[in-house]
Order: C-alpha cells, then sequence, then structure tokens
C-alpha cells in the first residue's frame, strides 16, 4: 500500500524501527502496529537479515512489505561500523546501496555518510536516489564520542550541502555537557536548514528522544522491536519505547 506522509513539518514524526529475522517476522510486526496512532513509520532494519538473502529474496520479501504496510518505511542498513548488524565490507556496503537505490526503490533511505567513503560519494548516491524517486537521510552515528556544538552544527551543514532529505546525526552522551553540545549545535543548524535528526545516545541523552524543548528532531526513533533486538544495547544508548514517547 502506497502511504504519503509530508516528514518533519511541524510535529515530530514517530519510528518504529523493526529488528527482525526474515521478512516473515517483518509482515507480523508490521500487520500488528498498521492500526497503532503512536507509530508514523516504519524503519527496516535490513542490516538483521540481508547478509544472508540473495536478490530475488529482497526483491519478493520488499514487494510484499510495500503491500502490507500502512505507512511509510525508512530501509536501513546499518553497518558494524556505526552500531548495527551488518557484516559487509565498505565495498560492499557501497554496492548494498546501488541495489537499493536501483531495484528496491524505498519510499526513505537511509545513508551512512562514513561508509560512503567520500563526500562525492555521498552526494552522487544522494542524486541517484532523487532520479529514482528515493528520500535520503544521511546519517553519522558515533557509539563513543560527542563533538562540540560547532562541530555538531558544521556537520550538520555539510550534510545537508549534499543534497540529502535530511541529516541525521546520533552520538553518545558521557555526560550533561554532551547533550547541550547536541541540543545547541542542532538548534542552530536547524534555523539554517530546516528539517534534521540530532540524538543525544545514551541514558543521559533521553531527553532529546522526548517531545519537547530539548528535542529538535523531525523523526523520533523508538526501541526496535523484533528477535534480532539486543536488550542490553537498547537500554545502553538510551531508546524508549513506542508507546512512551
Amino acid at each position: 500500500m502506497k502511504v504519503n506522509m509530508n516528514i518533519g513539518v511541524e510535529t515530530m514524526r514517530k519510528c518504529l524501527p523493526i529488528m527482525a529475522e526474515d521478512f516473515r517476522e517483518v509482515y507480523e510486526i508490521v500487520e500488528s502496529y498498521n492500526d497503532n496512532t503512536k507509530v508514523d513509520m516504519y524503519e527496516l532494519r535490513a542490516d538483521t537479515f540481508l547478509d544472508d538473502m540473495d536478490y530475488d529474496g529482497l526483491m519478493k520479501g520488499w514487494s510484499k512489505l510495500k503491500e502490507l504496510s500502512k505507512k511509510p518505511i525508512l530501509f536501513t542498513y546499518r553497518t558494524r561500523f556505526e552500531g548495527g548488524l551488518g557484516k559487509s565490507s565498505i565495498t560492499e556496503y557501497n554496492e548494498v546501496v546501488r541495489t537499493v537505490i536501483k531495484e528496491v526503490r524505498p519510499e526513505y533511505l537511509d545513508l551512512e555518510l562514513s561508509s560512503c567513503c567520500s563526500d562525492a560519494n555521498a552526494k552522487m548516491y544522494i542524486r541517484l536516489a532523487n532520479h529514482y524517486g528515493t528520500k535520503t537521510i544521511l546519517s553519522k552515528h558515533d557509539l563513543i564520542y560527542t563533538g562540540s556544538a560547532k562541530e555538531i552544527e558544521m556537520l550538520f551543514m555539510r550534510m545537508h550541502y549534499l543534497g540529502c532529505h535530511m541529516p541525521k546525526i546520533a552520538a553518545m552522551a558521557n555526560d550533561e555537557k554532551d547533550v547541550i553540545s547536541m541540543v545547541i549545535g542542532a538548534e542552530k543548524a536547524k534555523s539554517q536548514i530546516g528539517d534534521l535528526i540530532a540524538i543525544s545516545m545514551g541514558k543521559m541523552g533521553v531527553k532529546t528522544r522526548l517531545p519537547g524543548n530539548l528535542n529538535k528532531s523531525a523523526i523520533g526513533f523508538a526501541k526496535p522491536v523484533g528477535r534480532k533486538v539486543d536488550k542490553n544495547s537498547s537500554e545502553l544508548t538510551g531508546q524508549i519505547d513506542i508507546e512512551e514517547m
């Protein structure tokens, strides 16, 4: 089912990440949340099963998922370099991106800035995605460090000028100062470029995931659901249940 939604115009949209063992489990989860008004969109974390799937399996699975879903879907292959389960090398990741853009053609695609190898490559993929009707969320995840407010602002600006639909920065907050840096950096960038996603990970950063003055994000990501979820990891990164958002 084709669904259109204006992302990020005023209210934070709530996204439910799905970390399933296979497409069959994805279908079950989607059908159980399709009528839940707390969920505005899904994130398909394809890194949980894509490495063990062939091209035909991907295309058949995606085709059925599009028919089942009543909500927009963000297609994400999160590499192990940025906290995901994807086993692909950087070269293989780029092959996955090209295939997804040209063949899968999701409504939204997460694109890892670092895994693109260069700004030039990232810009090329964004243009290619635009050609095939896919909006890109250019992302950067740091599980250890949060930069200064100025560094965060400048990274958002850099990602924006590469042409993505929306930039996303998620960084681990080791103290309250890190949270403040994220909020200030995101606020300054948002005043110049519009919609973005800014997340302080960890228990200190939970407040940046909830609606309110400290949340500068157009999309908020809930705690993932599915059999491939690492509960310890979810708690470590500060993710919260969709019903609490």
